[in-house]
């Protein structure tokens, strides 16, 4: 499963299997939840001048970026 599938707050209370835990959890996922965020501070700066596809491309390319970052081996 890739990082940004993984769920964004997981509950293991809601866990189906113990085992699969890929497959335990609900909600909304990190690259659902990061797009929410870039899109929340997009209308909060005042980007609501542009139109909802072209934000919503931006919010994904962003969210994206991140999550290929965030994939990186962190270095000491």
């Amino acid at each position: 499963m890739k990082n940004g599938d993984r769920a964004t707050y997981p509950d293991p209370r809601l866990a189906i299997d113990l085992v699969d835990t890929d497959n335990a959890y609900t909600g909304l996922t990190k690259r659902e939840c990061f797009a929410a965020m870039a899109m929340q501070g997009m209308l909060a700066a005042s980007w609501y001048i542009l139109d909802p596809e072209k934000m919503s491309e931006l919010a994904l390319r962003h969210t994206d970026a991140l999550l290929l970052e965030l994939d990186k081996p962190t270095t000491p």
